[in-house]
């Protein structure tokens, strides 16, 4: 007969569930400090102050002021819509298949900003649709292109040229 034999003391339970017990605390102990990264405080002290820095320049410069010139149109979005719009159709170097150009609402991302999206699609030989794409890409302001598809149409080259432009919204006010 043993001290820890179950069948004769109560104490050899007692013993077990403090092993148990023990080892539990010990495994969540260690698994908490391998879930937390080293150096977490000053690292999050880094980004605390990166964070207000970027705080604090967009209050100096809202609504793209940091921007080089040209970047955002400063004008009231129709106007701009408009203007970009006779842009488009006086491409003369290709054939111009369509033209869309249409104001849409703020980004709840980009508050600050009105794009003036636009689908534009010709059709001309290879090096007058490379020579468009420098014309656009000369364009102010700036044109993002959220997609381009160049493809061959028997000797012509198709171009369909999805994109956008900014206005800064402080400007129209």
């Amino acid at each position: 007969m043993t001290l820890l034999d179950p069948r004769r003391s109560p104490l050899s339970y007692s013993v077990a569930v403090g092993v148990a017990l023990i080892s539990t605390i010990l495994t969540f102990g260690g698994l908490s400090g391998l879930a937390e990264p080293a150096r977490l405080d000053p690292r999050w002290a880094d980004a605390q102050r990166d964070l207000k820095l970027l705080h604090r320049a967009e209050h100096k410069s809202p609504a793209g002021d940091a921007l080089p010139a040209g970047t955002l149109c400063r004008s009231d979005p129709a106007i701009a819509a408009e203007s970009l719009r006779s842009r488009l159709n006086a491409l003369t170097s290709v054939r111009i298949k369509s033209v869309f150009v249409a104001v849409e609402p703020p980004r709840p991302n980009a508050p600050d900003f009105t794009p003036i999206v636009f689908r534009l699609e010709v059709l001309a030989p290879y090096p007058e649709v490379t020579r468009t794409l420098g014309e656009l890409a000369r364009l102010r302001p700036v044109v993002f292109a959220d997609k381009v598809d160049i493809s061959t149409e028997g000797p012509a080259t198709a171009l369909k040229l999805k994109g956008e432009i900014l206005c800064a919204t402080h400007a129209s006010s």
